[in-house]
This record gives C-alpha cells, structure tokens and sequence, in this order.
C-alpha cells in the first residue's frame, strides 16, 4: 500500500489530539460522578424508609393478628362455658325424667306383681277389699 494514498498527521500531534479528547471526555464524566453519587445516596434513603415502613405494617399486622386470636379465644371460651352450662342443665333434666321413669316403672312392676298375686292367691273377699283400697 502506497503511504501518500491516505493523509496522516504526525504521531505527536495525533497524540495530542487524543490527550486532548481524553481531557475533556474525562471532565463529562467526571461531572456526572456527583449526580450518580447522589442517587445512590437518595436510593439508599428511599430503602431505609422503605424498611422502616415495612416493619412497621408487619408490626401492625402482628398486633392485630394477636389481638384477633385473643377475641377469638375468649369468645371460645365464653361459648364452650355456655355449653357447658347447657350440658349440666340438659343432663340434669335427662337424669331427672329418668328417675321420674324409673320410679314410674317400679310402681307398675309393684303394681303388677301385686295384681297377678291377688288374682292367684286372693280369695273373693281379698279383692272386694282390695278393691275399694284403689
């Protein structure tokens, strides 16, 4: 290749050019470190609030969560002392109508023995006597 086909400029003057170009491409980047600086540091600001928020609305979900489970366990209890009440009261009655049977049943088993003796055993005037008794 022939080296009068293309123009060149001297290695020191390109070389300036070039120190020249870094200098000022340099200052613009420079510039920008600041802003870049300050965004991290807002960004940083913006992830700490965040955090701070987000602890506290777990710490209000908590306490409201707790303070839930709490109404529920009392009424729980309310509920199953209500139930209790009931049961007590429902197996007093239950007991009570039993006895009220059983008595009933003893009296017309005693009844019936009673009944059929008087009928094989009595005499005539047994149950004329008997008979006024009831």
């Amino acid at each position: 290749m022939d080296h009068k086909s293309h123009s060149c400029i001297d290695i020191n003057d390109a070389g300036e050019e070039l120190r020249s170009e870094l200098s000022a491409r340099s200052r613009d980047v420079s510039a920008e470190i600041p802003e870049c600086t300050r965004k991290i540091s807002d960004l940083d600001q913006l992830k700490s609030v965040s955090k701070e928020e987000m602890s506290r609305a777990e710490n209000a979900i908590c306490s409201n969560a707790d303070e839930l489970m709490t109404q529920i366990q009392i009424q729980k209890q309310e509920l199953l002392d209500e139930l209790k009440i009931k049961q007590m009261y429902g197996l007093k009655q239950i007991a009570g109508a039993k006895h009220d049977v059983e008595r009933h049943a003893a009296m017309l088993e005693s009844f019936s023995l009673y009944a059929d003796e008087l009928r094989d055993k009595g005499s005539a005037c047994d149950v004329r006597v008997r008979r006024r008794v009831y």
